[in-house]
């Protein structure tokens, strides 16, 4: 989800996987 990648800054944890 690439949408992950850049919306959610508070989750480290599915921001950087």
């Amino acid at each position: 989800f690439s949408i992950f990648f850049r919306e959610p800054p508070k989750v480290p944890s599915k921001g950087k996987k």
